[in-house]
């Protein structure tokens, strides 16, 4: 039953970058298992998966990348924002920073970035209620398939 709805929620989320959804609102408590399903996605969909945390920087999904220094949320949206090559940006327990509104005034201005042409992504993963920013941006997903309405 896990694997069917594992497969379910991949699928969902691969239709959703098909889409061309520039912000994706991952909730889940397992981090690393959606990790690796993004990381095979991006394998799929020819495209870096690249992961940032307060606490060990940005690096990608396959260690090639690593910016240990890129700590600050705003410092990673614009690494992000700049980033030259498709990838899928997973921002893990970014959930505090929201509360700062130049981080999300950041966020929404990504969000209209990545709209207009550009193909990159970014994914929030964490086990909360999505906030205010990310119900107008784009859909959010339980995992496990659980639908977040957008506003």
């Amino acid at each position: 039953m896990a694997k069917i709805d594992s497969i379910n929620s991949i699928t969902e989320i691969e239709d959703l970058i098909k889409a061309r959804y520039p912000l994706i609102y991952i909730v889940t408590a397992e981090e690393r298992r959606v990790e690796a399903a993004l990381a095979e996605l991006g394998k799929r969909r020819q495209r870096k998966v690249l992961l940032w945390s307060c606490t060990q920087g940005i690096s990608s999904a396959d260690s090639s990348e690593s910016m240990s220094d890129i700590k600050d949320p705003l410092r990673a949206l614009e690494y992000f924002a700049k980033y030259e090559d498709d990838a899928i940006f997973v921002l893990r327990d970014f959930h505090p920073y929201l509360q700062d509104p130049t981080v999300t005034r950041r966020l929404r201005d990504l969000n209209r970035e990545f709209k207009g042409g550009k193909h990159r992504r970014c994914y929030v993963a964490r086990p909360m209620t999505p906030p205010d920013t990310f119900r107008c941006a784009g859909p959010g997903r339980d995992f496990d398939g659980r639908r977040h309405r957008s506003g």
